[in-house]
């Protein structure tokens, strides 16, 4: 169903180097070293799983570590393997153990991450832009607009970020939009679309249990078409059953990965942690904080309002209620987390699931204004995310930047917005030797010591195939567009209609 989605892409001219461009751009920028002591276990976890068939580690991340097993989702864990099986000759430079927690060297000496871990992040994040203009088309967006909305996820939001990143927030997102595009195809058709549910439901699950399961409540609630059972048609049975399928062998999955790892399906291994956090602090830091705050990371959002608006007046409205409230149960799971900014990192890393929604949302909110209004408002917005973006892209978070502004106060502070303070930890713009971080952080910047400079050309040469590709499909997008801005595609307008329901 996906794969056919993207074989299809020149039904919908343009996003095809859409789609090129911002895997050129990811790749240019790519860090290629682990971030975070979760991305170290969740890769451990995949390498223990490829080479010694365990869910346990064989030895410790460093002397006295309490962890010899992960305790996230197995999702994103699984996704390594293919690498790790293709690049095992790599395996013997992998330094597995550390001298303390924070290792420097664990974290960014390990050529094998690289090849096997760095590279899945960008292929999630392409994958998730894409779907999230399938998923504008399904619901009336115009080819153009739908590009818009690529692009607001792509480049306008922390994706950017996030896609240099080791967290598994990323495989959540992309589980959320497909699982979203299947429902929406489903209601469309009635023959295609509930088997993706399924499978993105099942894996949202095997990823991150609890926004598995909020995913996975919204996408039944969608396609069920009402609570009156006797009158569901077979089509009808038929989709709910098959993505419920899913669900339900993420859940049983999931309980039965925690039996083996803990001896109870019901030990997630997170206790003493928990939803304990003030609302009203989590909600303040997760929309407005300079640090953490949605606004800034994503200016796009002050159209998502605009966006659910416009969707409640068509024969999508359940669809955006639903999703809706899925938004705002996500924006309280966050908020009220114990710690709700998600650690170490740049932005908001826990609702970073929900981005492909913001996009979405948003883009129907661009619709209402006029086009030359709103492509100058879209690129508007994605200049002032590029504000808060590039920052976290330039600098190494564990340069100063991280711990300095880790916690609800120091995320508040006025300074903590990364245009404003990440620099100061930038000494220099090539780094001196593998460990120094006050550098320019991306990875062929950092390897021009030893190589005398020639990591360079690669960064180079991806830069000018982003620009290339880039100008291909703003080009095709303007050829399907007649001069007075009507669309030319087979589906209907928002403002007119949306897809018709079961």
């Amino acid at each position: 169903m996906l794969f056919r989605a993207f074989t299809k892409s020149a039904a919908f001219p343009g996003l095809a180097f859409a789609a090129v461009a911002l895997g050129a751009l990811y790749f240019a920028l790519m860090s290629g070293h682990l971030h975070s002591i979760d991305g170290l276990i969740t890769y451990r976890q995949g390498e223990s799983l490829i080479y010694e068939h365990s869910l346990f580690f064989s030895r410790p991340l460093w002397p006295g570590a309490p962890w010899m097993t992960s305790k996230y989702g197995i999702g994103l864990s699984l996704l390594y393997m293919p690498g790790l099986l293709i690049g095992s000759w790599l395996h013997a430079y992998t330094p597995m153990v550390g001298k303390k927690a924070f290792d420097l060297i664990l974290f960014y000496t390990d050529p094998y991450y690289a090849w096997a871990g760095a590279p899945v992040y960008i292929l999630i994040t392409v994958t998730a832009a894409c779907l999230v203009a399938f998923v504008c088309r399904e619901l009336g967006l115009s080819r153009n607009l739908s590009l818009w909305s690529f692009a607001l996820y792509g480049i306008g939001s922390p994706a950017l970020i996030y896609s240099r990143g080791d967290w598994s927030q990323q495989l959540e997102a992309l589980c959320w939009i497909a699982a979203i595009y299947g429902a929406l195809k489903f209601r469309r058709s009635g023959s295609s679309g509930a088997v993706l549910c399924s499978l993105a439901l099942a894996y949202a699950l095997l990823t991150r249990p609890v926004e598995g399961l909020l995913i996975s409540v919204a996408i039944l609630l969608i396609l069920a078409p009402n609570v009156r059972l006797r009158t569901w048609s077979g089509v009808q049975w038929r989709g709910v059953i098959i993505a419920g399928l899913g669900a339900s062998l993420g859940v049983v999955l999931t309980l039965a990965i925690n039996w083996a790892r803990y001896g109870s399906p019901f030990v997630f291994g997170y206790e003493g942690e928990g939803w304990t956090n003030p609302l009203w602090v989590g909600l303040i830091g997760s929309t407005i904080s300079p640090a953490r705050g949605i606004l800034w990371e994503f200016p796009a959002v002050l159209f998502l309002p605009a966006g659910v608006v416009s969707l409640l007046h068509t024969s999508h409205r359940k669809v955006a209620g639903l999703l809706t409230l899925l938004l705002l149960v996500q924006l309280v799971n966050v908020s009220a987390w114990l710690w709700w900014w998600g650690g170490v990192d740049y932005g908001l890393r826990l609702f970073v699931p929900a981005l492909p929604l913001l996009a979405v949302f948003s883009a129907v909110g661009l619709s209402r204004l006029g086009k030359s209004v709103r492509n100058r408002v879209a690129l508007v917005a994605i200049v002032a995310a590029l504000l808060f973006s590039i920052p976290c892209i330039l600098t190494d978070l564990y340069a100063g930047y991280g711990e300095t502004y880790d916690g609800t106060l120091d995320s508040l502070r006025l300074d903590s917005y990364p245009l404003f303070s990440a620099f100061g930890y930038m000494h220099h713009l090539v780094a001196t030797h593998p460990l120094d971080l006050t550098g320019i952080d991306i990875m062929w910047v950092r390897l021009v010591g030893q190589t005398g400079g020639l990591s360079l050309l690669p960064m180079v040469f991806l830069l000018i195939l982003a620009c290339v590709a880039a100008a291909r499909a703003i080009a095709q997008s303007r050829l399907t567009m007649p001069q007075n801005g009507a669309v030319t595609g087979t589906r209907s307008s928002l403002v007119l209609t949306g897809a018709e329901e079961l």
